[in-house]
């Protein structure tokens, strides 16, 4: 599951929008724990798609010393051949180890069993650091007889999530309404209110963990994407028109340049916590991800 095919699904969310010391008892949970925020720190996305300033840097090596992605078909790059450990590999450069890749396009399947074997895949890497922005999204949308079955499922999948005992990424449930008509099915969309519902209860559990959970605003990142409009998020910013199209045709997965402004803005979001991250730029970061794409064809 760690190195899963990339197969064809109806999929998932979203466009758009590096050791552990040896307190840590599994993967973050420890007295004196590196990961934890301080206390003037939020450990969620801001309300909009700019961010306030951050508060003091400290350095990534330890939060990034594991990272595992876990996910659906945009983690796992459908349609690109390069998926968001890929682009947050290139965004690392040297300075810190290459994710483990424990997402899958075919999540959609079977978002209980299979999320559940990508925890496992994620776990058996002793994970510091766990990408998981659209792990959740099968849980919300999908083929569910009543609305209350949406929440119900997403408790499961939080469930999921709370294995973890080191920080996590997660995205909030984006209108993907767009799609409705060509990768989605009317009936896999919840309605507005199940939407706000989702996104409030994901919320509200993030806030509560005691090791960070930091949230993404994937919805307004994603609603700023298809209007053309600046994407900027903490330190990272990306003028309008500056790049190709983010969203591939069938309106629901990233493109490849897509991919790597999605890890940008993972980034962008644990900065929030007060790391700092050597980054490079948006421009040669593209060129070693289409080379890899390239390289996997």
């Amino acid at each position: 599951w760690c190195s899963m095919p990339r197969t064809s699904s109806l999929l998932v969310a979203s466009a758009l929008l590096q050791r552990s010391p040896v307190l840590l008892a599994a993967c973050g949970r420890a007295l004196g724990n590196p990961f934890a925020p301080p206390p003037e720190a939020s450990r969620r996305g801001p309300e909009t798609s700019v961010a306030p300033e951050p508060p003091a840097r400290r350095g990534p090596a330890a939060l990034l010393a594991r990272v595992a992605a876990i996910g659906a078909s945009a983690s796992d790059g459908f349609g690109t051949r390069a998926g968001l450990a890929e682009a947050l590999a290139v965004l690392f450069g040297t300075a810190h180890p290459e994710p483990a890749d424990c997402a899958s396009a075919s999540l959609f399947a079977g978002p209980e069993a299979l999320g559940r074997r990508q925890v496992e895949c994620a776990l058996a890497a002793d994970p510091t650091l766990v990408v998981a922005i659209d792990f959740l999204f099968w849980f919300g949308y999908g083929l569910i007889e009543e609305e209350a079955g949406r929440l119900a499922l997403l408790e499961r999948g939080l469930a999921l999530l709370e294995r973890f005992d080191c920080p996590v990424v997660v995205a909030r449930f984006p209108d993907m309404s767009d799609a409705v008509g060509r990768m989605l099915m009317p009936g896999q969309m919840p309605d507005d209110e199940t939407l706000r519902g989702l996104n409030e209860r994901l919320e509200a559990w993030a806030a509560a963990r005691a090791v960070p959970a930091y949230v993404l605003p994937l919805d307004r990142l994603l609603a700023d994407m298809q209007a053309g409009r600046e994407l900027s998020f903490g330190d990272a910013t990306i003028a309008s028109g500056a790049t190709g199209p983010l969203i591939q045709r069938d309106r629901l997965h990233p493109t490849l340049e897509g991919e790597l402004v999605m890890a940008r803005f993972v980034l962008a979001t644990v900065a929030q916590g007060g790391y700092a991250f050597d980054l490079p730029s948006h421009a040669e970061a593209l060129g070693e991800l289409e080379a890899l794409a390239g390289a996997a064809r």
